[in-house]
């Protein structure tokens, strides 16, 4: 049986993204997403969309549509723009988390649209991004010494105890335990967690990680690699 694929036109309604000589995103992508679905419906996959009209829903909304649906795959169609004239061009990727599945379905598109003449700009980790963090996925809650942390609800308890996190430190945790035991760098933090356009400095990250050891008792989980950035041992 093929998988089912919820695909997501960005953007809609009121919010335009992108424009650029009277053309919206929200329109550019919109017609892309309903030609690409009837060409995966031709070859027998099951799809469903966010939107089909111009109607606008908050990224929280639209991946509780694709939640709902129980699709096997969540893509999201945008077009990125700047103020500055042919600052942006080429096709990314970006993914909750790399893996061989999603690097597979993510190159091969990458690479078809590299052959009609377009950039390929590569894939990048974004699992800040609300549209790919709240979609489900195969492992929803984590427990570890007296933690457990349920990435549906984004709760985090510690003795059976409730612990309030800000956004940034739950966020921090959650990549943390995505790529654990994995060595991650403070630049790749930030670009996972606060987002390629942060203009800070690397030193938040190491407060955020005291205050995540601090919290949750991680001294001894949460390693400090030398001349890199971080490691959580599990």
């Amino acid at each position: 049986m093929a998988p089912s694929i919820v695909i997501d036109p960005g953007h809609g309604g009121y919010d335009s993204g992108a424009q650029f000589e009277g053309r919206k995103e929200k329109d550019d992508v919109l017609r892309l997403a309903l030609a690409v679905g009837e060409l995966l419906k031709e070859r027998g996959y099951t799809v469903y969309y966010t939107r089909t009209t111009d109607t606008y829903d908050s990224p929280l909304e639209k991946a509780r549509i694709a939640n709902e649906t129980n699709g096997d795959y969540f893509i999201s169609f945008h077009r990125n723009s700047s103020p500055r004239p042919n600052t942006y061009q080429g096709v990314e990727s970006l993914v909750y988390e790399e893996n061989e599945v999603v690097n597979a379905i993510a190159n091969g598109i990458n690479r078809q649209l590299e052959q009609v003449g377009i950039e390929n700009l590569g894939i990048e980790e974004r699992p800040g991004l609300v549209v790919l963090r709240r979609t489900k996925r195969e492992e929803n809650t984590i427990s570890f010494d007296d933690l457990t942390v349920d990435m549906g609800s984004r709760k985090v308890y510690r003795g059976g105890e409730k612990i309030n996190l800000t956004p940034k430190e739950y966020a921090l945790l959650e990549v943390l335990i995505t790529h654990r035991n994995l060595a991650l760098s403070r630049e790749k933090l930030i670009s996972m967690v606060w987002t390629y356009d942060y203009e800070g400095d690397t030193r938040t990250v190491d407060v955020h990680i005291q205050q995540l050891r601090q919290k949750l008792g991680l001294k001894d989980r949460i390693k400090t690699i030398y001349k890199v950035g971080y490691r959580l041992e599990l």
